[in-house]
């Protein structure tokens, strides 16, 4: 009897399950669609990867952080014109207050409606308010 190891059959039987390998590898690439299923396809595109999907994600936050500002620049931006509607209205009646043919009782409405615009502007500085 002879007992001995046949160094071609294991040389086949290597390269078959190498091939079998490299064969399954390449089924499952075809059917995920994917280049890089595992990180052992390739480590270096993982890690290129890996810092592209940060870089996305840093960036939607990016986009939601802007989203925000503009919206809180446009609430600003209400209150100011507004602001700046009653700073008009309240120089039109220092104007014609200022008119020396105005009566007490005239004068006396004129600083009514100036002392409530300047109350306005007081309330709107209080409740002007960015919700998101």
């Amino acid at each position: 009897m002879h007992i001995g190891t046949n160094v071609l059959n294991m040389n086949a039987r290597q390269s078959l399950y190498e091939n079998e390998k490299h064969m399954n590898v390449a089924m499952e690439h075809l059917v995920t669609g994917k280049k890089l299923n595992h990180a052992s396809d390739n480590p270096a595109n993982v890690a290129i990867v890996t810092r592209m999907h940060a870089r996305a994600s840093g960036m939607r936050v990016a986009i939601r952080n802007n989203e925000d500002a503009i919206s809180m620049l446009r609430t600003a931006e209400a209150a100011l014109q507004t602001v700046t509607n009653i700073l008009q209205r309240m120089r039109d009646l220092a104007v014609q207050s200022s008119n020396v043919t105005n009566s007490n009782k005239n004068r006396d409405s004129l600083s009514k409606e100036f002392q409530s615009l300047t109350e306005q502007i007081g309330y709107i500085g209080e409740t002007t308010e960015f919700n998101d």
